[in-house]
């Protein structure tokens, strides 16, 4: 399960998504919501591109636990990101959202 090519970086004063693929985003900590069983542990993976071509350089995997962990730190930054969930012989799970703290660090 993932999302590649995200360029979001914030949002304006309406609530809505500011993206722009000319600036560097900067990922430090994603914080995934999920239903699974206690203990189950899901591979949480962070990736950059600067060109939308590119092939995506991953961060990780890092294990998120269910029921243990709230958070994982990561430092990834470039102008496309990409989020990834996975696991192997684990029992089922669902992802319901996922928050960053993300800033900008460049670009324009």
């Amino acid at each position: 399960l993932g999302r590649t090519g995200l360029t979001i970086f914030g949002r304006d004063r309406g609530g809505q998504w500011k993206a722009d693929p000319n600036r560097i985003k900067q990922i430090t900590c994603i914080y995934p919501l999920f239903r699974g069983v206690f203990g189950t542990v899901i591979n949480v993976s962070i990736g950059s591109q600067e060109n939308i071509k590119d092939p995506i350089i991953w961060e990780g995997p890092r294990e998120f636990i269910i029921g243990q962990d709230s958070f994982l730190d990561f430092i990834v930054a470039g102008r496309y990101l990409a989020v990834r969930f996975t696991s192997v012989d684990q029992p089922s799970w669902e992802l319901f959202s996922y928050d960053l703290d993300l800033e900008l660090v460049g670009g324009r």
